[in-house]
C-alpha cells in the first residue's frame, strides 16, 4: 500500500523499505512488463519524489535467474520461488548478487511438512491455485520437478542450501505466508 494515496501498488514493499532506510535504493525487477511500466511511471510521480533522500532505481524486465547488479544488501522474493522453473538457479543468482553481509528475504505461501498439515481451508485453496497456476507456470519454464505453492520449509531450505547459502531460518509466519531469511 502506498501511504500517500492508499492505492494498492505492486511495488509497495520496496517503497516500504525506502521509508525505513533513508539512503536505500530499490531496484524493481519483474518478469511482467506491465508491472515494470507502472513502477517506472510511479517513480516519477509527485507522491514518490516528495520523499526526501529516497529513490527507486529504474525498473527492469528480468527473471530471478538473470536480474542485473551485485552487492545488494537485501534481495526479496514474494510468493514466487515455488513458481519458478529453476528455483535453484534463481537462488544461486541471488546468492551471487548479494553483498557478503546481505540477506535474502523469502516469502512463500504457508505450507506444512505434509499433505495432512495442509488440509486447512487456506491450504485447500492453495492446492487448487498450485494445480492450475503455479505448477503449470513452473513447467512452462522447464521444471522437471515443480515445487508448487505447498512446498513447505524443508524444500525451500534445500534450495537455499544447494545455492550456497550458509544460514536459513524462518523469521515470521501468518496464516497465509511463511517468511524466511537466507544469508551467505
Amino acid at each position: 500500500m502506498s501511504a500517500s494515496s492508499g492505492k494498492k501498488r505492486p511495488w509497495g514493499r520496496g517503497v516500504l523499505s525506502l521509508r525505513h532506510q533513508p539512503r536505500a535504493t530499490t531496484v524493481h525487477n519483474s518478469a511482467g512488463a506491465a508491472w515494470n511500466a507502472a513502477a517506472r511511471r510511479w517513480t516519477v510521480s509527485a507522491s514518490f519524489t516528495a520523499l526526501p533522500y529516497r529513490r527507486m532505481a529504474e525498473a527492469a524486465l528480468a527473471r530471478a535467474q538473470d536480474f542485473p547488479g551485485t552487492g545488494y544488501g537485501l534481495v526479496t522474493t514474494f510468493d514466487c520461488l515455488h513458481d519458478m522453473g529453476d528455483p535453484v538457479g534463481a537462488a544461486r543468482h541471488i546468492r551471487a548478487a548479494l553483498a557478503d553481509d546481505g540477506s535474502w528475504l523469502i516469502v512463500e505461501p504457508y505450507a506444512g511438512g505434509s499433505v495432512a498439515q495442509n488440509l486447512t481451508p487456506v491450504g485447500r485453496v492453495y492446492y487448487n491455485f498450485s494445480t492450475f497456476l503455479c505448477v503449470p507456470h513452473a513447467i512452462s519454464e522447464g521444471a522437471a520437478d515443480a515445487l508448487g505453492n505447498q512446498a513447505g520449509e524443508a524444500p525451500v531450505g534445500k534450495i537455499v542450501s544447494e545455492a550456497g547459502f550458509g544460514t536459513f531460518r524462518r523469521v515470521a509466519e501468518t496464516p497465509f505466508n511463511l517468511v524466511y531469511e537466507a544469508r551467505p
